[in-house]
């Protein structure tokens, strides 16, 4: 994680309310450099985080003060859906399925806009912003807002409230690289056309490859979701939904790019690409082996 603030221009508050100068903003908070060398804004959109000694930037632009507000959300998101996932709501949720169309939409858009309030107090108050304009979020984050956006508007949500729900949880992966690499880590395992013919199938597999590539602690909060999913996904309006959403993303933003792949290779709190670190590790060194002497031929 950096210790180095964000460019002023990609934050979503009137960038006034942000010191120019990169020094100053820094000493605001008594942060350091830590091998940081630049922060790079590509027209295609994210942010790109260089640092010495790296052959690939870091994607995003994490600071400890949006990681800290990020962890408050993420606290509060499991505490709100968690419970849902359940298998006592099982009956209610069947009696929820038998309400007229449009009570479901309203009760569902009352619920969002709640989640909506929760999420600016957090992220955006009291002068603080710890969210972005869209093209700044990393690649994921980007397409996991489309997906929401696409998916719950064609649901029956207010558009407006889609594209906020959306926003909310590109932000909580944009602050959170742990979750962020499991999924593109596990959305390599599977494709558009495979997600699109069966999604619950390809949803079990992604949980069965998690149990065994991660921790207890971490793996059984995202099988709760994968689970949730699962369930939700047999009322065919909503599989309609979701098969609507996925095809109108850039699927391959879900999985591994050479940027990802090189970080995963040194990370140590999961099993990524199913191998174990000292063969991911030599593999890296391997690689920069190349590099170093692809660079000294030249």
């Amino acid at each position: 994680m950096t210790y180095v603030l964000p460019p002023r221009e990609v934050f979503d508050i009137d960038p006034e309310s942000i010191p120019e100068n990169n020094t100053e903003r820094m000493a605001q908070k008594g942060y350091g450099f830590g091998g940081w060398v630049e922060t790079r804004c590509p027209p295609e959109g994210g942010l790109y985080a260089y640092y010495q000694g790296l052959l690939y930037p870091y994607k995003g632009h994490p600071w400890a003060d949006a990681v800290d507000a990020n962890n408050k959300l993420k606290r509060f998101t499991l505490a709100l859906l968690l419970p849902y996932a359940h298998k006592a709501m099982i009956m209610p949720g069947l009696g929820f399925l038998l309400l007229p169309r449009s009570w479901q939409i309203s009760w569902l858009e009352n619920w969002l806009d709640h989640y909506w309030r929760m999420f600016s107090s957090i992220m955006v108050e009291d002068k603080k912003c710890y969210t972005f304009q869209e093209r700044y979020y990393n690649n994921l984050s980007r397409e996991l807002w489309k997906f929401i956006k696409i998916f719950l508007n064609s649901l029956g949500v207010d558009a407006g409230i889609a594209d906020r729900t959306g926003k909310i949880f590109a932000t909580l992966i944009e602050w959170d690289d742990a979750y962020r690499l499991r999924l593109v880590d596990l959305f390599s395992e599977t494709s558009q056309e495979k997600m699109t013919d069966n999604p619950r199938r390809e949803f079990r597999m992604m949980m069965r490859l998690l149990k065994e590539r991660d921790t207890e602690a971490m793996s059984s909060r995202l099988t709760l979701f994968g689970n949730l999913l699962s369930v939700i996904l047999l009322v065919p309006k909503i599989k309609k939904a979701f098969i609507k959403a996925l095809g109108q993303i850039k699927f391959e933003a879900l999985q591994l790019d050479k940027f990802d792949y090189y970080h995963v290779l040194y990370r140590h709190d999961y099993k990524f690409l199913g191998r174990d670190r000292e063969d991911r590790i030599q593999e890296r060194k391997n690689i920069e082996l190349v590099s170093r002497l692809v660079i000294s031929n030249n």
